[in-house]
C-alpha cells in the first residue's frame, strides 16, 4: 500500500480532527512487512 498523507486525504471523509485516527487504522491494516517498511522509513526521515 503505497500511500503518501495526499491520498490518505483523498480517501478520507469525515471531522479533521479524526485523519490521524483514520491514519493509523490505515496503518494497522497493513501487512507486517510493509509495516516494517514503514516504521523503518519514519525512523529514517527522523534522522
Amino acid at each position: 500500500m503505497e500511500c503518501n498523507e495526499e491520498t490518505l486525504h483523498g480517501m478520507f471523509s469525515g471531522n479533521p480532527e479524526d485523519f490521524v485516527k483514520f491514519c493509523a487504522q490505515q496503518f494497522r491494516m497493513l501487512p507486517a512487512l510493509e509495516k516494517k517498511e514503514w516504521k523503518a522509513r519514519a525512523e529514517h526521515a527522523q534522522q
